[in-house]
């Protein structure tokens, strides 16, 4: 019943969220869930230029959700399609060379910050992106944007509940296994169609996340996963405890410091927590990182059963670090 009344919530408040300015749907003690239509915009004019989330899908033999925006497409005018077609070549020839989670990530904060019906400049976005989104900005509120906003609300619609219902015990967890500390904040969740090439990407310190609700991994529990990985990344920081002992350690086995091993057993670990809540509510999820084959050079048997001993409590964190750099030192990592 609660999952009908969330969805019921997110179709009553459609004409609200059209407004550009509208962007947040909902919140919760540590989230804030928005739908904004300049980012939309902006990571819909990206991947039609650059096609790399739909790319990287079909190694993994999946697909975009359809929603029908091919017959969207079909149904514009020939100025109109002229327009689009222009927006995106422009795209194509200036933007896509640019990584979304670093070179561009700036982008995103000035974006969401917009609340007006076309952009102001500033000194973050350039003025000549600044003219292309303004310029293809009614086109796209009035043919795709609806169709754009109603995925992402009905996506929102499936998890909220699960999301709410688990932070008060994911969060307190995965700052006791990270050794990290949750700042005063609610981090920012955009729910986009298109993100990256991975479907969701953090930039910075991690209170800001976007997820493409396209991915059909969206409307799977592995959203609510993404959710609480993402931002995971607050609490397994640079100064975390986790961090610092693997790498201080390295030094002391001497052996090369694996740039990517903290994030891998991040990913393990906040696996972990979330299919354990799932459980708890008679649920089944498989963690993402078997879902996606994320960081599988060093999912191995030797990296699982350290994590498990650490997560049950058997190991200390001192102890974790060291078993999960013998692997290193004996060259079982790929």
């Amino acid at each position: 019943m609660r999952y009908c009344f969330l969805l019921l919530f997110c179709l009553l408040n459609l004409a609200v969220s059209a407004q550009p300015g509208r962007s947040l749907l909902h919140e919760t003690r540590y989230y804030e869930f928005h739908s904004s239509f300049w980012l939309n915009l902006h990571h819909f004019l990206y991947q039609r230029a650059k096609g790399s989330q739909a790319a990287h899908m079909e190694q993994d033999g999946l697909s975009l959700l359809d929603i029908r925006e091919a017959e969207i497409t079909e149904a514009l005018n020939a100025e109109e399609r002229l327009l689009l077609t222009s927006s995106v070549e422009y795209y194509r020839e200036n933007v896509i060379q640019k990584s979304l989670l670093v070179d561009i990530a700036a982008w995103n904060f000035s974006l969401r910050r917009q609340e007006g019906i076309l952009l102001d400049k500033d000194s973050i976005v350039p003025d000549s992106v600044v003219e292309v989104l303004n310029s293809v900005a009614p086109l796209y509120r009035q043919h795709f944007w609806p169709a754009h906003r109603l995925q992402n609300e009905r996506t929102l619609a499936l998890h909220f509940a699960t999301i709410e219902d688990m932070e008060d015990e994911v969060i307190p967890r995965m700052a006791e296994l990270a050794g990290g500390e949750w700042p005063e904040l609610k981090v920012r969740v955009d729910l986009m169609t298109y993100a990256n090439w991975a479907g969701a990407y953090t930039p910075g310190a991690g209170d800001n996340l976007f997820i493409s609700t396209l991915d059909p991994l969206s409307q799977q529990t592995a959203l609510v996963e993404t959710v609480f990985h993402e931002s995971a990344h607050l609490l397994f920081s640079r100064e975390s405890d986790f961090r610092a002992i693997i790498y201080f350690r390295s030094k002391e086995m001497e052996v090369p410091f694996p740039r990517n091993l903290w994030h891998a057993a991040q990913f393990y670990l906040c696996g972990r927590v979330v299919q354990d809540e799932f459980r708890q509510r008679n649920r089944e999820h498989t963690l993402m990182m078997e879902t996606k084959s994320i960081f599988s050079n060093y999912n191995i048997p030797e990296f699982r059963k350290c994590l498990d001993r650490y997560y049950e409590g058997s190991l200390t964190l001192e102890e974790t670090a060291t078993a999960l750099l013998q692997p290193v030192q004996k060259g079982l990592y790929k």
